[in-house]
């Protein structure tokens, strides 16, 4: 899963997170597309908490996607020597609980 991908040393992060931070401003071809992703991918994780029967799948949909690109995120800065994304799965089980 995550902590496996986000600990990989080839893993550099997410290119839709870089993308968004090359190309800041709204309207330019790489942020569009980097945000256009990143809102399905939200649209998805607020859709399967709901079907999950979170009590409140949008508001865990977008912990879920905050988690997910912090672990990318720290994937970039820090690498796999000593990736903070380790603790990916610790992090989401406490969002959502032990697997059923």
């Amino acid at each position: 899963g995550m902590e496996k991908l986000v600990g990989s040393p080839r893993c550099l992060g997410c290119p839709f997170l870089l993308a968004a931070s090359e190309f800041p401003e709204r309207g330019t071809r790489a942020h569009d597309v980097a945000r256009e992703h990143k809102s399905r991918l939200r649209a998805r994780l607020r859709a399967m908490a709901a079907q999950a029967g979170a009590a409140d799948g949008d508001a865990l949909g977008d912990q879920l996607l905050l988690l997910m690109d912090g672990a990318f995120m720290t994937a970039r800065l820090f690498g796999a020597d000593d990736p903070p994304g380790r603790h990916v799965a610790a992090a989401a089980t406490a969002l959502v609980g032990p697997p059923r």
